[in-house]
């Protein structure tokens, strides 16, 4: 049942099982517990879709250069996965292991007990098969040992209201409730969380009690609510050792160099489908053994097409790509390049496409039969590059560092609640990895002669700092650890120290590998839904 919550007879509410937040995670764990004999209440603070009203709940400040809060976010159901682009990769193995050369780094569990909650993850977000190894190079001739080929799988990209509405709708026992937002919980001192007060939009304020609760807020929410529920703990639930919000990562990303390949050189570049129709896309990793020869954080390249709006690329589809976006007024694209070119010299594109029809045509039916002939859309436009080049894009690994955080701002919202600060760091080794990569990347493509990359090596370390944080990758915030003086949840993401109290999220990573996050937030929500499947017994 979804209904909104002031519809909702709080009387002497309790239930086995509160789930608060209705995006990804908590969704999907309210349907992998949904056929057991007990009752689910979850709470999402937005309503069935966006809202002005609910976009001020996200709002908040951020010191370096991070986006705003509320950038990337979504208040309501379904959560950020209404605004999702579908990618999904999973985390290394390397990820999990506590690296010599990287302090704080570590999982209390290891890569094979969370793989095998990829493929239940990969189901949820319908995007293939749970298979990430790459039918051939991404560039061909180029050497194995520094980088490897592997995939990016595409959800549809999957809307988890959608997703799981029939479950919810039909499940006697599971009930959403819309605009019921969670400002604090309440634990006493036997350490056992009692009630989690919510605020409503008709203005008041019931609490709800649970035998459980799980936090399925992500990164920034997730340490809101925790440094914001002081009853009997005055630095906040859960942060006895001051790791609440600290240790915050996103991932370092920019698109800056080209990639030129000789003529003879193939390239698997764009979109491909799978025999079950999914898109998947190639990328090139650092290797394990090159990060840990040269101690470096995880990396992954990718392939893109060049910044249209720069007419001396000198293709016809480029140009085309590039005259409609300016008619529509979408000049601007997430590859553009530094290039100095005007977006405005409209003649030389013009130029471009008169001179080679065929190409146009060409792009035309390609672009066609990616967006209009399929059940699933492309990801993004994907051209393959007439004369053979390619922007190059990396998407790295961030360190963890304390001085890295979420922390509650002075003022509040239009309940009074306190807002959020975001003072994100970046670290000298975020940096230095990504200029090793593309130093050893220019490296391995001279020594196989397939073809050669160019980029300004004394602007890269500028040019990754003023990047900035990486979209709504919000990382690290509760980390897991074996012990509490290293992090906030345990193994089987329980809150250290409360018994009853469970977060899935990305928060609980304690490491942020190459990948985005959001396959590994599926396969932890399917592996805390295993173990509250075991620790609830007699209610299967």
């Amino acid at each position: 049942m979804i209904i909104d919550a002031t519809k909702f007879d709080f009387a002497d509410a309790r239930t086995d099982v509160c789930i608060v937040g209705g995006g990804a995670a908590g969704l999907t764990l309210a349907a992998a517990l949904a056929n057991l004999k007990i009752q689910i209440l979850v709470l999402e603070a937005g309503g069935s879709s966006p809202a002005d009203w609910s976009d001020d709940i996200l709002k908040g400040d951020a010191l370096g250069n991070h986006p705003p809060p509320q950038s990337h976010r979504v208040c309501a159901l379904g959560g950020t996965s209404l605004r999702w682009g579908g990618g999904c990769v999973p985390l290394d193995p390397i990820d999990f292991e506590k690296r010599s050369w990287l302090p704080e780094s570590g999982w209390p569990i290891t890569y094979p007990e969370l793989a095998q909650f990829y493929a239940p993850a990969m189901e949820a977000a319908e995007a293939g098969e749970s298979t990430f190894h790459s039918p051939g190079p991404l560039i061909e001739g180029l050497g194995h040992e520094d980088f490897e080929t592997r995939l990016e799988r595409f959800s549809r990209p999957t809307n988890f209201a959608n997703r799981w509405r029939d479950i919810l709708k039909s499940s006697p026992n599971v009930k959403v409730l819309l605009r019921a937002r969670a400002v604090a919980l309440e634990c006493g001192l036997d350490r056992r969380v009692s009630y989690v007060i919510a605020a409503l939009k008709d203005g008041r304020r019931p609490r709800i009690a649970a035998g459980r609760f799980i936090l399925c807020l992500g990164g920034l929410e997730t340490p809101r609510l925790l440094l914001a529920s002081t009853a009997n703990f005055p630095k906040g639930l859960g942060n006895k050792h001051g790791w609440v919000g600290r240790g915050y990562m996103c991932h370092t990303a920019a698109v800056t160099g080209f990639v030129t390949m000789n003529e003879h050189t193939n390239v698997g570049f764009g979109h491909e489908r799978d025999a079950q129709g999914v898109w998947v896309r190639r990328r090139l990793c650092l290797s394990e053994a090159s990060q840990r020869r040269y101690q470096l954080l995880n990396l992954a390249f990718r392939l893109r097409t060049q910044d249209v709006s720069d007419f001396n690329h000198r293709d016809a589809a480029l140009s085309l790509v590039h005259l409609v976006k300016a008619c529509v007024g979408r000049e601007r694209d997430q590859t553009r390049q530094d290039s100095g070119a005007s977006g405005r010299l409209i003649i030389p594109h013009l130029a471009n496409v008169a001179r080679d029809p065929f190409r146009v045509a060409s792009a035309i039916t390609t672009i066609a039969k990616e967006r209009l002939f399929y059940d699933r859309v492309a990801p993004s436009m994907a051209l393959r590059a007439k004369n053979n080049r390619y922007a190059l894009e990396f998407h790295g690994e961030q360190a963890v560092n304390r001085a890295s955080r979420v922390f509650l701002a002075e003022n509040t919202d239009e309940i009074g609640m306190r807002r959020i600060c975001i003072d994100w760091r970046i670290s000298d080794i975020d940096v230095r990895t990504v200029l090793f990569a593309y130093d050893m990347l220019a490296r391995n493509l001279d020594q196989a002669g397939v073809g050669r990359l160019t980029y300004d090596r004394d602007k890269l370390p500028e040019k990754i700092i003023s990047a900035g944080a990486y979209g709504g990758h919000h990382i690290g915030t509760t980390r897991m650890s074996d012990r509490p003086e290293d992090g906030v949840v345990d193994k089987d993401c329980r809150v250290h120290g409360i018994e009853n109290l469970f977060i899935a999220s990305s928060a609980v990573m304690p490491t942020s590998g190459q990948a985005n996050p959001t396959l590994t937030i599926l396969a932890l929500t399917y592996r805390l839904a295993a173990h509250l499947r075991q620790d609830l017994p007699r209610n299967r």
